[in-house]
């Protein structure tokens, strides 16, 4: 019995050490962003792509976004965070955010597992029927680095 409750110790270690290094990636991120409640168009989905981005980060997430967003990254790297004032930080987040959602949508847009639609607030996009399990793929390869929505995905399904 001892030896069996040491393995499982051991493989729950292993495990949460390999998903540690699985980096947030846009598509990923998108997909997540996908499934949570709210509007479907632009402006709602980069607000929630930004919350995300945000949450994952203070939970000492790795945020891999890509080579693209190296000058983003390097202002806001570039001085102590202390010393950037607050409404350059929140353009910066929003840049961000914003850039995520159209590499991620260019890329989903073009594997059609997403659409382009007009919602009443404006231009959206909306997941394919039948492509649905291809965004819960993608949103549950992160969802483990934020340990409650983690849970609520996994209740969900």
């Amino acid at each position: 019995k001892r030896q069996t409750v040491v393995e499982e110790l051991a493989r729950e270690l292993l495990f949460e050490r390999i998903a540690k290094v699985i980096p947030v990636l846009p598509v990923p991120l998108l997909s997540m962003a996908l499934l949570q409640d709210g509007d479907q168009d632009e402006d709602a989905i980069i607000d929630r792509v930004g919350l995300l981005l945000k949450r994952f980060r203070e939970a000492g997430a790795l945020v891999r976004l890509g080579r693209s967003f190296l000058r983003i990254q390097h202002q806001r790297l570039g001085g102590e965070l202390e010393d950037v004032p607050t409404a350059e930080l929140d353009a910066l987040d929003h840049e961000e955010a914003e850039k995520v959602f159209r590499l991620a949508s260019f890329a989903l847009l073009r594997r059609r597992v997403l659409r382009q639609v007009l919602t009443p607030t404006g231009r959206g996009v909306e997941v394919v029927s039948g492509s649905e399990d291809v965004v819960e793929y993608y949103a549950n390869s992160i969802c483990h680095h934020l340990k409650p929505y983690h849970d609520e995905m996994l209740l969900q399904q």
